[in-house]
């Protein structure tokens, strides 16, 4: 728009005293600036009845107290297929070796003890020709983690393979050194760890740290055969467990005939199967 005026005045002649063909800050109030549009601003007069809209009609009757929440109980229905799992707490590891069994209440005592004896004589019969180490990586009882720890120093260092059985990662180990030791007295705590050689019960920290001064130890691990690797394991990372591949460590599994879930059947109560690289 400002640019024909400046065009026209640069080239036309001055038509005052003292004009030039050059423009300057005193002569930008001269000049006559045309609307190349033509655009007329529209009155606000001239706008009908039509067009105008009146936003208080609009809103008129829209007030607070028209209006009131109400709220929707839905009845929560329990869905087909699925099957509740019963929550149990955890106690700490001090209660688990004192507890009584479960089922001693339930069943005949004498039938509890042969099972008991059972299961007793079969771990011994697996733990004849190896090393056995019940221990616990919880570190909840400072004096039991550092003599579990100890005794687990003292057989790695002679490099021989030792079952070593962790009974906070599986509750089925605690059961079977209970049988073992207590037999069917399961009231009396069990001091951790304790190791088993050649189907022999040996004893706790203190035994093995007497038996390893005095080289006694070396000739009762004779003949048991070597460790492959001293390093940690590829596949656990030296904690002995992995999660269930069937289950992904959930211990439970959706069986698609019945349309309910069910208890995975290859892993313990913690979603967790022996490592197969580093198991005995």
């Amino acid at each position: 728009m400002g640019s024909s005026p400046s065009k026209t005045a640069s080239t036309s002649p001055p038509t005052r005293r003292g004009d030039t063909h050059h423009l300057t800050s005193t002569t930008y109030g001269s000049l006559l600036l045309v609307d190349l549009d033509g655009s007329k601003t529209v009155s606000r007069d001239s706008l009908s009845p039509d067009s105008v809209i009146n936003t208080w009609e609009l809103m008129d009757g829209l007030d607070d107290e028209s209006y009131e929440l109400v709220r929707i109980e839905q009845e929560e229905e329990e869905e087909e297929g699925w099957v509740p799992l019963s929550y149990k707490p955890k106690q700490p590891l001090r209660k688990h070796l004192s507890e009584e069994s479960l089922s001693s209440g339930l069943a005949d005592p004498s039938l509890v003890s042969s099972h008991k004896k059972a299961v007793s004589s079969s771990a011994q019969a697996r733990a004849e020709d190896k090393i056995v180490l019940y221990f616990t990586t919880l570190r909840g009882i400072r004096k039991t983690h550092e003599d579990c720890c100890c005794v687990r120093m003292i057989l790695r260092g002679f490099q021989v393979n030792v079952d070593e059985r962790d009974i906070s990662m599986d509750s089925k180990f605690r059961k079977e050194l209970q049988s073992i030791i207590l037999g069917g007295d399961a009231e009396k705590p069990v001091c951790l760890p304790q190791v088993f050689i050649g189907g022999s019960h040996v004893g706790g920290v203190e035994e093995i740290m007497k038996l390893n001064d005095s080289g006694e130890l070396a000739e009762m691990l004779k003949g048991f055969p070597a460790c492959e690797s001293l390093g940690a394991c590829r596949c656990c990372g030296d904690a002995r467990f992995v999660p269930c591949s069937n289950c992904d460590g959930s211990t439970k599994v959706f069986e698609g005939k019945h349309g309910m879930f069910k208890r995975c059947s290859k892993c313990n109560e913690n979603g967790l199967v022996r490592c197969l690289e580093c198991s005995l």
